[in-house]
């Protein structure tokens, strides 16, 4: 059993480089930003193309400290792409699988921009920040960001069902 752990300890390890790679050649406007694993109990996240460039320094023989610390995950959650959020990493992971068994390229940004497989939530513990996993204190959803000027007034809030359209005037009060 422990031999078994292993080698899916180094499939996953594996896998995870060959979707680096495959990254780095895609041509796709969405992208991959972020890969959340579990790390002693907590969602982690790391930034992709950081870990892109560790795992390049590894490669070249070269201290790699983040690529070091994500390969020891427990496993591996979500994918996070800038457009459709967390990607389910058990479909990319079959699907990069398939791919090499008919031997076609896997575009890894094409895949999670386009899949169905959407986490509907995942909740950030901590992240890899200036050499370290760092906790987060607060955590913001992909889309939760305010538009530029969208400012919220003391007091102002909205009454269920009211909604502005197009060419509504709003008159200012004093």
């Amino acid at each position: 059993m422990k031999k078994n752990k292993k080698f899916l300890s180094v499939l996953s390890t594996a896998a995870i480089s060959t979707l680096i790679v495959t990254a780095l050649t895609s041509g796709v406007l969405a992208k991959t930003t972020d890969v959340i694993v579990e790390m002693n109990g907590q969602n982690v996240k790391f930034n992709f193309e950081e870990l892109n460039n560790s795992y390049e320094d590894k490669l070249l023989g070269l201290d790699a400290p983040l690529y070091d610390t994500f390969t020891k995950n427990q496993r591996i959650i979500a994918l996070l792409d800038d457009k459709t959020g967390y990607v389910d990493y058990n479909a990319v992971a079959t699907a990069s699988e398939d791919a090499a068994v008919i031997e076609e390229d896997f575009e890894l940004d094409t895949f999670t921009e386009s899949t169905k497989e959407i986490l509907p939530e995942v909740k950030i513990e901590a992240e890899w920040k200036d050499g370290a996993i760092a906790q987060v204190e607060d955590t913001e959803e992909p889309g939760d960001t305010e538009e530029p000027g969208d400012t919220e007034e003391p007091g102002d809030t909205e009454e269920p069902g009211d909604t502005e359209k197009p060419g509504d005037t709003v008159e200012a009060t004093e």
